[in-house]
């Protein structure tokens, strides 16, 4: 390990008011009008735009009640209200592409800057202290620590790192390499815990998740279900507390402090980015699909029922607000989005694609709610294959309605319903080849659910 020396501050000298308006000039601070703020209903899900680049990547609730994000495109860290009013903060290195923010020990917001490799303060009037690393070695993930310091994953240089308050650091190797940090957490055990994406060299297809105290004394554990090209790249303790995470993979996994795992499968389409604990007891985490339509933030039960909220363009960061509704970061679309939890939600309960002449069996569940409340809305069944482009120099994804029908399911409770197929669309579909069958349960409130089976439909005769 080793230590480095204090940096020097950049800080806003108060004493004319000139000179503060100078200063605050510098900082780009901005603040963007928002409608004034209504009382959210359970599901509802409400966005708030920043100006185009911005690019939003991590987000956390800070000391002073409010969410601080980073703005990786625009090099700034913004923050924003319950209400909806953004601010925004110029970081004085230039392209320093802010990553991941926390709440500190100390009230202030720390973050990570992956380009010139420092860490950064912001205290809550916009003040920036910088705090040089090293050279290339790409902070991401940051997390506050047990003990009262910062920590911080270095997926460049191979290992983590740990700063004071006052802003003493120092680097500790993880073992087992290679190794290719990214996010951290604390856990309840009072450890560090980090999805790490490095390649194991004996199973260079499982990810591994490694335990750090507070010493600097690092334990792996590889994921146990060998899947190809799996990364984990989130962690976030949960209510349970155990530690789950999540990446490029086909589900969440679920760590305790003893090291066993629980995998739990999911339909998503695209990557999980980001996890968090709310404050309905349940694991919410953000997606970032393929496909712009392929976005969302999803709610998972401690007992595994799904609920999705689509996002168009994705979601990066997510955390909870000080007033209990979930917050999120909007990459590619350059904005802030906030759901109110407490909605009941559908879920896909069907395990495969079953298809009988024109009809579509579905299994939804409903749950989430309170009691008393319900699911409705629609259920759409979509195939979705590649096909040739205009000329047939490359191939387009296509997606094709076959039909959809209504459904109404009491909170707490599953029930089928028979989707009729529309003839004309089915002769849209290749046969003869495996495609995928996509059930889609939509719901009036926002929240739905969806689900990919591979499917073949047969050739018709002749053919």
């Amino acid at each position: 390990m080793s230590s480095l020396p204090h940096p020097t501050r950049n800080e806003s000298p108060r004493r004319w008011p000139a000179v503060a308006l100078f200063i605050a000039a510098l900082l780009s601070l901005f603040v963007l009008a928002a409608p004034r703020a209504a009382s959210a209903a359970p599901g509802e899900v409400a966005h708030f735009a920043l100006p185009d680049g911005s690019q939003p990547e991590g987000i956390a609730a800070g000391a002073d009640g409010n969410l601080w994000f980073a703005e990786n495109g625009a090099d700034k860290i913004g923050r924003i209200t319950p209400g909806g009013v953004v601010s925004e903060f110029a970081l004085p290195t230039p392209a320093a592409r802010p990553m991941q923010v926390t709440a500190g020990p100390d009230g202030n917001v720390w973050f990570t800057e992956s380009r010139p490799g420092n860490i950064g303060r912001i205290t809550a009037d916009g003040t920036v202290t910088e705090f040089p690393v090293c050279d290339y070695c790409r902070p991401w993930g940051i997390a506050a620590g047990p003990e009262g310091a910062v920590w911080f994953t270095l997926p460049g240089a191979e290992g983590v790192g740990r700063i004071t308050p006052s802003g003493q650091i120092t680097r500790f190797p993880l073992a087992v390499g290679p190794n290719a940090p990214a996010l951290i957490a604390t856990g309840s055990d009072g450890n560090l815990w980090i999805a790490d994406k490095g390649l194991v060299r004996e199973e260079p297809t499982i990810g591994q998740i490694v335990r750090l105290t507070p010493a600097g004394e690092s334990t792996l554990f590889k994921v146990p279900t060998p899947v190809e090209n799996f990364r984990p790249t989130s962690i976030a303790p949960g209510p349970d507390g155990a530690l789950w995470f999540g990446g490029s993979g086909p589900g969440l996994g679920r760590i305790d402090v003893a090291g066993r795992f629980t995998e739990f499968p999911l339909p998503h389409f695209g990557e999980i980015d980001t996890i968090v604990a709310g404050p309905d007891g349940n694991i919410w985490f953000s997606v970032s699909g393929p496909a712009p339509a392929d976005g969302s933030v999803d709610r998972l039960t401690l007992d595994g029922h799904l609920t999705t909220y689509p996002v168009p363009y994705g979601s990066r960061g997510i955390a909870v607000g000080p007033e209990g509704n979930i917050w999120f970061t909007e990459w590619a679309n350059h904005g802030i989005g906030r759901i109110t939890p407490g909605s009941a939600g559908i879920e896909v309960a069907s395990s495969r694609a079953t298809i009988h002449g024109r009809r579509a069996p579905i299994s939804l569940f409903c749950s989430g709610g309170a009691p008393g409340t319900r699911c409705q809305g629609a259920a759409i069944v979509r195939a979705r294959f590649w096909a040739p482009g205009v000329g047939g120099d490359h191939s387009r994804l296509r997606q094709v309605e076959l039909g959809r029908a209504r459904y109404g399911i009491a909170n707490g409770q599953g029930a089928s319903v028979s989707v009729r197929l529309r003839p004309r669309r089915l002769k849209r579909v290749p046969r003869g080849k495996e495609i995928k069958i996509e059930v889609v349960a939509q719901a009036a409130a926002g929240v739905g659910a969806r689900r990919a089976f591979p499917f073949t439909f047969r050739r018709r005769p002749g053919r």
